[in-house]
């Protein structure tokens, strides 16, 4: 579909992400799963508000990175390395902090910045369930979700790329604010709910957007 993605920060931030994965492992044993769930969802909101407040008071965009000197490619592969330690942990983050380089430091357009990495949670997806394979790690119901998995994403992911493929980026921001709502909501609902639960929310979300912010600050001063 040419749809335009940013090839060199895939590769890069999933060779860090590689290296996180085998982290994030070994701490998803120790955390419940409550945790895990509270942590993701509350990641997500902590960036969709940063990125909200950022959008509302003005910010500039470019539509292609146009050269990866050392410091771009030392940013992707410290930041693989914590996302793919976040994807070991919850299954998905790679991707979050990935786009949230690119965007808030790089000042990648958003609709550049989503296939981007859609493609790089793809692969480091795929490198988690392999290594999880050969270390014997796979239980019989994993495999079981993943082939219902199967169907939704072959036929969502091109529906999604193609439903966003002319849309304005402030479009894709909506859809990405909506979504960021409907997870978290439904966490609070599904996952019970105790005291450390809520610390772990207002530590990620508080936290998680302070961090967001000095992203941003940085990719203005960079820019």
């Amino acid at each position: 579909m040419k749809i335009p993605v940013q090839w060199k920060a895939i590769f890069w931030s999933n060779v860090g992400g590689f290296v996180g994965l085998f982290v994030g492992f070994e701490i998803s044993v120790a955390w419940p799963p409550s945790f895990t769930k509270m942590f993701f969802v509350s990641l997500w909101a902590a960036f969709a508000i940063a990125l909200h407040l950022i959008n509302h008071r003005g910010r500039s965009v470019i539509p292609r990175i146009e050269r990866y000197d050392a410091r771009k490619i030392a940013w992707l592969l410290g930041i693989g390395v914590v996302g793919g330690m976040v994807t070991g942990l919850t299954g998905s983050g790679l991707d979050i902090l990935t786009f949230a380089v690119l965007t808030l430091v790089f000042r990648l357009c958003e609709s550049v910045g989503t296939p981007t990495s859609v493609i790089i949670m793809a692969f480091n997806a795929m490198l988690g369930f392999a290594i999880r394979g050969i270390r014997g790690e796979l239980l019989p119901d994993a495999i079981s979700y993943w082939w219902c998995a199967v169907p939704v994403v072959v036929v969502g992911a091109p529906l999604g790329a193609w439903y966003i493929k002319n849309k304005d980026r402030h479009f894709i921001t909506r859809l990405l604010y909506a979504s960021v709502v409907v997870q978290f909501v439904g966490a609070l609902w599904i996952v019970p709910q105790s005291p450390a639960t809520v610390a772990i929310i207002v530590c990620v979300i508080s936290g998680g957007a302070a961090i967001f912010f000095l992203m941003n600050r940085l990719g203005t001063r960079l820019s």
